[in-house]
């Protein structure tokens, strides 16, 4: 009997030592271990470093530099940015519903929504922010200025700002609300046959209000083929691209599946209902701010060869995640698994540049073939079917927007030019009054040419030849003032096009905006000229009829 008892007694010791030196326990002692060593590190460094430290901005410095060692999507959300999280993942927030932007060291009001507590209370499209609650906004990030303008539902803010044109000042108290962007922010027949509507992200019910849209827009019309529009939009929920798919797939078709490193929560995702259209032509529009689930959206629309894509190469974010609370309002939003569409692809860039995908060459993608046999490939995003230029990826437009070039020029118009009455057909046409205030203002701007020639004028004064260089250099630098109004005028149209969307804006807010860009938008223009071709559309998706 003591014999077993000793066996026994044995036998457990063994299987304590091989679980104490097995590779899951020695995982737990280094994160323990870490962890001690983390804290400690940070104790010593708030008790003895020679300045005050704010230890919630330490530790979140800290936090994003682990999370920044491994995919741009896995982060820290602190309890300061919940609010932008909400408005990302719900299409909610609590605040006055307007949007403010650093202009030329100013503060201005960039965006009024309609039927907001800003619009109520007689807050205007560029109005300068001069001062919030009483605190001063001047030099003041327009992000944190945002983060000051929201709270709770109910409660009141203050803000004193000067309308363009004026010197006088006046305060605005607001009400703040929970303010609701729609999923859907516009929806419309184009060119008199074609619905339209554009989805701003993957929120919760957003495939029921793309339904009930389409819906509508086919029960008032004869509708002969759709357009929907994901460019700009960044994704959402799983759940609501698939529901989004259901509309021009059969039930039961696979969508998406997703895996991760615990099997048992790798997850297929088909659709669950009779869908809404099979047979008429659709075009969806993406660009290279697509991404997630509207590349599921897209990509499985292409595998199926039941529309055509159009637009640009998507953002290439092919990895699911999922959000844990970790305390105090905060969270951290972590990568679990990645998602393969019905071809079998992955559309996750593999390469990050800045947080940034990293263009892979067509030779380092693998190839998959649609339903029909066309091929596609793996790796960085979708591939649309047409590929349209974008003419915002240019220097000069980059440059427009960033400055609030369009912005500003706009206010200074109307102030001139007051208008009593916009309607969809306004048209601007002075770009030569345009022209002008581009030369004045373009100071900080440098040409892709321009950058080449100060590096090669650099170079030239490195090596000792600038002396020799010198007048070539100069005749070259007296040129450029003259090649950036010429290159300014290769985008005449698109800026008359922004310069006009700028204009209805001011007097419809958003929803007029919408309305305008629908209608005059080249590559929606382009997506109703391609449904009108049967024969064009049936060769890109080899449709035999």
């Amino acid at each position: 009997m003591k014999k077993t008892y000793i066996r026994i007694l044995a036998g457990l010791a063994f299987l304590i030592l091989l679980t104490a030196a097995s590779p899951v326990s020695n995982r737990f002692f280094e994160i323990a271990k870490n962890i001690e060593i983390f804290s400690n590190v940070y104790k010593e460094i708030n008790s003895h470093y020679v300045d005050d430290l704010e230890p919630s901005r330490m530790m979140k410095i800290g936090i994003d530099a682990m999370l920044g060692a491994l995919d741009p999507y896995t982060r820290y959300i602190s309890e300061a940015d919940v609010e932008n999280f909400r408005l990302a993942t719900e299409g909610k927030y609590e605040g006055i519903g307007a949007k403010i932007l650093q202009y030329g060291g100013k503060l201005v009001v960039n965006d009024v929504y309609n039927n907001s507590p800003a619009e109520k209370a007689g807050l205007k499209i560029a109005d300068e922010v001069l001062a919030v609650n009483g605190q001063s906004a001047t030099g003041k990030d327009g992000g944190k200025v945002m983060r000051f303008l929201r709270g709770a539902p109910g409660t009141e803010v203050d803000i004193k700002v000067k309308s363009p044109g004026s010197d006088e000042t006046r305060t605005v108290t607001l009400v703040r609300e929970e303010i609701s962007l729609p999923s859907v922010p516009y929806s419309g027949i184009v060119e008199d046959s074609f619905a339209y509507v554009s989805l701003r992200a993957f929120t919760p019910g957003c495939g029921g209000e793309v339904s009930r849209a389409f819906e509508k827009l086919d029960g008032d019309n004869e509708v002969r083929g759709f357009i929907l529009d994901l460019r700009n939009n960044g994704g959402g929920l799983l759940s609501e691209a698939v529901h989004l798919c259901n509309l021009f797939l059969p039930k039961s078709t696979p969508v998406v599946s997703t895996k991760g490193k615990v099997k048992a929560r790798d997850r297929s995702y088909s659709t669950l209902q009779e869908p809404f259209d099979e047979e008429r032509p659709l075009v969806v529009l993406i660009n290279n701010n697509s991404a997630s689930a509207s590349e599921i959206v897209s990509g499985t629309i292409q595998d199926y060869d039941r529309g055509v894509l159009m637009g640009q190469q998507s953002f290439g974010k092919g990895l699911v995640q999922n959000t844990k609370e970790v305390g105090y309002n905060s969270r951290v939003k972590i990568t679990t698994a990645k998602y393969f569409i019905p071809s079998g692809r992955c559309i996750q860039a593999v390469e990050y540049e800045d947080g940034e995908p990293v263009d892979l060459p067509d030779s380092l993608r693998a190839e998959y073939t649609t339903e029909n046999g066309r091929v596609v490939l793996d790796g960085g995003g979708v591939g649309p079917d047409i590929r349209l230029k974008s003419l915002e990826d240019h220097e000069v437009l980059k440059f427009i927007e960033k400055e609030g070039i369009i912005f500003n020029y706009v206010t200074d118009y109307l102030l001139a030019n007051p208008i009593e009455d916009i309607t969809a057909d306004y048209s601007f046409k002075d770009y030569a009054d345009f022209r002008r205030y581009f030369a004045e203002n373009r100071r900080n701007y440098k040409s892709p040419v321009e950058k080449k020639v100060n590096e090669f004028k650099k170079k030239a004064q490195k090596d000792g030849l600038g002396p020799v260089l010198n007048s070539e250099i100069q005749a070259i630098e007296s040129k450029l003032s003259d090649y950036e109004l010429k290159e300014l005028d290769v985008f005449r149209e698109r800026i008359l096009y922004l310069i006009n969307t700028e204009i209805v804006k001011r007097y419809e807010l958003d929803s007029g905006r919408m309305s305008y860009m629908v209608s005059h938008d080249p590559e929606v223009l382009e997506a109703a000229q391609l449904l009108r071709d049967e024969e064009r559309y049936n060769d890109i998706l080899k449709i035999s009829k």
